[in-house]
């Protein structure tokens, strides 16, 4: 697919915490099933079972490792995180028609990493929950603007994921975005639609090969070894909608050996 060009609404260089990084860039649009589908009969795959003990657990979903460089959680005019208590998080997207993230201070590797979200009351179409893997480094001198995959699940039940890549602006110091479509906007039947609904997404990368899971199963593996380490981070994208709130109960995180 043919990248496009993405701008933030703030210059990278100019806020003195660049971690969130918001677009006015639409995704494409979905399509939508009517029916719920069918749930496999197989079973569900373990990361406790495949990979032992926890590197992230519910201290992940913490306040010191959400904070801006003032010590507070994000709440600006483009997103805002709460952490109600440890291993709980509500993010709200405030602008329609925007994607933004917000990374953490935890930096990975190879691993699988999976995130359970209650999609709240209002909760259609284009509007999207996900994560971000592979971010910059935190606070880099010199900076390199944001980077990473990019993993988005749509009310309507679609999944879409791109690579998101930043250049430098040498006059100026800001940084523009090229996002790269890994997969377009996908239906998938794993995936529980629309308001109050509950969905566990995961994924797992190893040495490039990215595989992502929904509600316990394997839906979709492609390979992209463009970025290899970095930081986690959240990500939320409005649609048509101009606020969407949603929230995740658990963000549990597990090392992949790679012999």
């Amino acid at each position: 697919a043919t990248p496009f060009i993405v701008t933030p609404t703030d210059a990278d260089a100019e806020t003195p915490t660049p971690d969130e990084s918001p677009t006015n860039t639409s995704p494409p649009q979905p399509t939508a099933t009517d029916t719920q589908g069918p749930t496999p009969s197989f079973p569900t795959f373990n990361p406790e079972v495949a990979y032992g003990a926890q590197r992230f657990d519910a201290a992940f979903l913490s306040h010191n490792n959400w904070i801006t460089n003032s010590g507070e959680l994000p709440n600006d005019g483009n997103i805002r995180l709460q952490i109600p208590e440890e291993g709980t998080m509500v993010v709200t997207g405030k602008n329609e028609g925007f994607r933004t993230w917000w990374f953490s201070s935890a930096t990975i590797t190879d691993v699988y990493t999976e995130m359970v979200v209650e999609s709240g009351a209002a909760c259609n179409g284009l509007a999207s929950f996900g994560m971000i893997l592979y971010g910059p480094q935190q606070n880099a001198v010199p900076r390199t603007g944001s980077h990473g995959y990019v993993l988005m699940i749509s009310c309507a039940g679609n999944m879409f994921m791109e690579r998101l890549d930043a250049t430098r602006d040498s006059f100026n110091g800001s940084a523009t975005y090229l996002a790269e479509n890994i997969f377009w906007w996908t239906p998938e039947e794993l995936i529980q639609r629309g308001p109050n609904q509950t969905n566990k997404l995961g994924v797992r990368i190893i040495d490039g090969e990215i595989t992502l899971f929904v509600n316990g199963y394997e839906a979709i593996t492609v390979f992209d070894d463009t970025y290899d380490n970095g930081r986690l981070g959240v990500f939320v994208y409005n649609g048509e909608m101009p606020t969407f709130t949603y929230t995740i109960t658990s963000w549990r995180t597990w090392r992949v050996p790679t012999d």
